[in-house]
């Protein structure tokens, strides 16, 4: 069915169910120096149900944990902007498939 402008004006909804592929975008580095570009330290996720960071300091000190689906890092502990440097972290992450895997590595907090 079109309407004046040749425009269709009724459409059809199918849903496919798919094999779903689960990924997790981490940033190596991030700047929380208040210019609102890369400020924040937050992943790109497809098909994930859990995410659990835990970030920590280069002499291994836990710094924070938080459920990475409803936060992201500022930079900030106590409302205190964390010194510039490398931090070592741990994500924990559920897939929706079930699966569960942990991921580590490092990112640069730099001004």
């Amino acid at each position: 069915i079109k309407d004046q402008q040749n425009c269709s004006i009724d459409s059809l909804i199918k849903l496919f169910q798919t094999d779903s592929v689960s990924s997790i975008i981490v940033p190596n580095v991030f700047t929380p120096n208040g210019d609102k570009i890369n400020d924040l330290w937050e992943f790109k996720h497809y098909c994930i149900s859990q995410i659990n960071v835990e970030l920590y300091n280069r002499w291994g000190n836990l710094i924070t944990s938080y459920d990475g689906l409803q936060k992201v890092f500022d930079g900030k502990l106590n409302g205190n902007i964390l010194s510039q440097g490398v931090y070592f972290y741990k994500i924990n992450v559920k897939h929706v498939s079930g699966k569960e895997e942990s991921i580590i590595g490092y990112v640069t907090l730099q001004f």
